[in-house]
């Protein structure tokens, strides 16, 4: 099978880098979620075109985030039992910095694996529009979110019609398993199989809490969404913008001005076969003029524990960076932006 024109694209611009409140659990009987705006939102993305490849621009300052981190990891390592953390930071501006702790680490990904589904659909809309529109109705409930440690709030109810946008929107807003299934179910596997291809994923067949994923790699599926490099410029839009309404506010969102837009997605294992968790947040922060992406994943004993642990990195890198950019900006007549500086 040869590399797509596409997937090329992405290896040449450094970005198939792998290559080589909390939920509640809530039943309504009215929770049919609206179709998005069609319209893009420019500030969610920023495309890449061509064959420009992007240059590191090493950053004294951002090394003193990584220490940063590095001692706070020493810090939680001390008194909680859990394995090491995986740590991936990237500023997402042309020549920004990154860096990573513990990036040879391999997790399992659970629910974060629900964001190259939805590309991989996004995808096949690329090539007819009207398919999200498509209509399923859930007719054999599976119970899949009653063993969830975090409980979609909102899920999909028996006998009931939704488009596949619906269904989208139900598995990365509410991580519901019921309309996760749907889409599973509902899409050739070739094309599926073609879509992790292109993105550089190797999915081990037939064990679901095979660890396979790192942090660095799953960091490269935000920021081949946010420059535009798999999908077109609004369905790359459109994702981001449904990552953006995710409805787990701990973690990675936790500590963030609730006017700074975040771009998430979280996953949770638990093993069958010992008390091993596994809690994952990664995303794009959307910090005035200088976003950032993060990605933090955990295995530990505690699953509340664990989400802190991720609350405290996040602030950590939140504050620095709003330490570096927020008082001294070229850029800093943006009034959201001083704001920060005196929060």
């Amino acid at each position: 099978m040869k590399f797509s024109y596409i997937a090329l694209a992405i290896t040449c611009t450094g970005i198939g880098l792998f290559i080589g409140s909390q939920f509640l659990p809530k039943n309504s009987q009215n929770n049919i979620i609206e179709p998005l705006s069609n319209k893009i939102d420019s500030n969610l993305i920023n495309p890449i075109h061509g064959f420009d490849l992007e240059i590191e621009k090493p950053n004294p300052k951002i090394g003193l985030l990584e220490q940063d981190l590095k001692t706070l990891l020493k810090e939680e390592e001390g008194h909680t039992e859990h394995s090491p953390t995986g740590i991936f930071f990237r500023e997402l501006n042309y020549g920004g910095t990154s860096f990573g702790i513990h990036t040879d680490l391999t997790f399992s990904p659970a629910s974060l694996f629900k964001v190259p589904l939805m590309m991989a659909y996004f995808k096949q809309a690329e090539k007819n529009p009207s398919f999200l529109s498509t209509k399923i109705t859930y007719t054999e409930q599976m119970n899949l979110n009653q063993h969830e440690f975090y409980t979609a709030r909102e899920y999909v109810e028996l006998g009931n019609e939704y488009t596949i946008e619906q269904l989208i929107e139900y598995m990365i807003i509410h991580s519901d398993n019921e309309a996760t299934h749907l889409l599973k179910q509902h899409l050739d596997p070739e094309i599926s199989n073609q879509t992790y291809f292109d993105l550089g994923i190797n999915v081990p067949e037939n064990d679901p809490e095979a660890e396979f994923m790192t942090v660095r790699a799953y960091t490269s599926f935000f920021r081949i969404l946010y420059n535009s490099t798999y999908l077109n410029e609004e369905l790359s839009a459109k994702a981001l913008e449904i990552l953006t309404k995710s409805n787990f506010k701990l973690a990675l969102r936790k500590p963030i001005p609730d006017n700074i837009r975040v771009a998430h997605k979280f996953g949770e294992r638990k093993s069958l076969q010992s008390n091993l968790k596994q809690l994952h947040d990664c995303g794009i922060i959307y910090f005035p003029n200088h976003p950032y992406s993060l990605c933090v994943m955990t295995k530990g004993n505690d699953f509340d524990t664990q989400a802190e642990t991720i609350s405290k990195i996040s602030s950590k890198v939140f504050e620095r960076i709003k330490t570096i950019y927020a008082s001294n900006d070229p850029q800093s007549s943006d009034t959201s932006l001083r704001d920060l500086a005196f929060e």
